[in-house]
């Protein structure tokens, strides 16, 4: 299997760009926008070096991908996904070390009640710490490594915020 990372928009990259959204267009039966959130935001954000394009092929055939997110604001997995013929084969692992290798060791992680059963062995063996949950829909959204959250659950945004006031009050 080889991994490799797309790190830039590149035109003569559009057949694969379409294979990765007929591979994991099945995200969509739990991420209704997923098709138009792929064309419109992945790709335009690809585009401007927000986010790259990790792919594990298997003899020239893809059989799975990472969408991540690297701003100056968010390291974040957007998409991990394995096609269903080779789960089970160790890619998810190795999607999941070159999303931490070009992301850093801690990046924001969701995930859906549905998957959560199917990612748990993989945010343990990566030490992936729940932060929080909020619902979407009819399901539950699992927050992991969620640094902003992790902060407002801890107190310390509020606390900074009343001291800025205090502050400014002066």
């Amino acid at each position: 299997m080889q991994i490799k990372n797309y790190v830039t928009y590149q035109d003569e990259q559009k057949v694969l760009y379409q294979q990765v959204l007929v591979m994991s267009a099945t995200i969509e039966t739990i991420y209704p926008d997923y098709i138009d959130w792929y064309q419109k935001v992945f790709l335009t954000g690809l585009k401007r070096g927000e986010r790259a394009l990790i792919v594990a092929t298997n003899r020239k055939h893809l059989v799975g991908c990472a969408l991540v997110k690297k701003t100056p604001d968010e390291s974040k997995i957007c998409t991990l996904f394995v096609h269903p013929d080779h789960r089970g084969k160790g890619i998810g692992t190795q999607l999941m070390k070159a999303s931490l290798a070009y992301l850093g060791p801690h990046p924001l992680l969701t995930v859906s009640e549905q998957n959560l059963a199917q990612f748990q062995p993989l945010l343990n063996k990566f030490n992936f710490h729940l932060d929080g949950q909020a619902k979407r829909g009819k399901h539950t959204e699992y927050y992991f490594n969620d640094r902003k959250r992790h902060l407002i659950k801890t107190g310390l945004i509020p606390v900074l915020l009343q001291r800025i006031k205090q502050l400014t009050q002066k």
